[in-house]
């Protein structure tokens, strides 16, 4: 009981302190128009909210919208016209678009134009229903590689189980997210094939974990999967938005990687993906990898086994022929 009463507050802890410790840091945006205005404009941002944001300043309003484009900023302000104009990203994260619509209202000194150059689906437009989506997402996966740790004897079927479930999850996961709930958009294909990928790169993270070190293994592969990575992927907030350096960390993580990868493509066209399919893809040769050398061990102990046996019996046979 003492060891379930410690799990539930650590627990309690990862689940609950990111969301009361939410704030602004370091949120990347750009500012767009003459540099006098941008000076000033940036200088009062940072005066009221220090260190709440990290300010790109460009040329004009097409670099400022590239850069929303690719994912290096959340939104931009463009100055230098009779009225400012915001331009923000809904689909990239929701909470951060409206602290930038309060923040540039105050920072310009009046009333702001709002333009959502890539906004959220219409059935999703707070970003709930994709943030909750990651739990299960992340979770079964995690079940899976467990069980198929516990219960599978041969290494080659647990990579074929748990690689079997990915496939078969991510179409089905994104023919739910995209064709019934309408959470997602873009290209089923890509979509189903992230989905795939972190699916994989959980379930081959954990059988590979329990591989190598068994009922161990397997509890630290969910601690750090799981436990860790899905409170502080930053899928809803941003991982701006959580206690650094934290959120940031769980970025390296299947569950922090895998939704940010899902926003690029389902509503940015893939730009901004390449990193996390290289994280995602260092995951899932991590867990082959793990499996592959738990395998090579197994033999490698078989065969000094069975060497060690045959000695021992030529020992007996030449000890029972001194006898006779």
């Amino acid at each position: 009981m003492a060891g379930l009463l410690m799990a539930q507050a650590v627990m309690l802890v990862l689940f609950a302190w990111p969301n009361a410790r939410t704030e602004p840091r370091d949120v990347p945006i750009a500012l767009a128009g003459p540099p006098p205005a941008v000076e000033q404009v940036a200088a009062t941002m940072e005066e009221r909210l220090p260190g709440a944001f990290t300010i790109h300043r460009v040329a004009d309003e097409e670099a400022a919208r590239e850069r929303i484009e690719e994912r290096d900023d959340y939104g931009a302000l463009v100055l230098g016209a009779e009225q400012p104009r915001l331009l923000v990203a809904t689909a990239a994260n929701r909470p951060i678009a409206t602290l930038l619509e309060a923040v540039a209202t105050q920072a310009a000194g009046g009333q702001v134009a709002v333009e959502d150059v890539f906004p959220a689906p219409s059935d999703d437009q707070q970003g709930a229903a994709l943030t909750m989506s990651m739990l299960p997402m992340v979770l079964l996966p995690m079940i899976v590689g467990i069980l198929l740790s516990q219960l599978v004897p041969y290494l080659r079927w647990r990579l074929a189980g748990a690689l079997t479930f990915s496939v078969v999850g991510g179409f089905a996961c994104a023919a739910v997210l995209q064709g019934w709930i309408g959470v997602i958009e873009g290209s089923y294909a890509s979509n189903a094939g992230v989905l795939i990928l972190m699916m994989s790169a959980v379930s081959l993270t954990l059988v590979g974990a329990g591989a190598v070190g068994r009922t161990v293994g397997v509890g630290l592969g969910a601690l750090v999967v799981f436990l860790f990575g899905n409170p502080f992927n930053g899928v809803g907030a941003g991982p701006e938005m959580l206690p650094q350096p934290w959120g940031e960390i769980a970025q390296l993580l299947p569950a922090g990687a895998g939704g940010q990868l899902l926003r690029s493509s389902a509503f940015f066209d893939g730009h901004g993906s390449g990193e996390q399919v290289l994280i995602l893809a260092c995951w899932v040769a991590f867990g082959v990898l793990l499996t592959l050398c738990a395998g090579w061990f197994r033999r490698s102990s078989a065969r000094r086994g069975g060497e060690a046996d045959q000695e021992s019996q030529a020992r007996q046979a030449l000890q029972e022929t001194r006898t006779a």
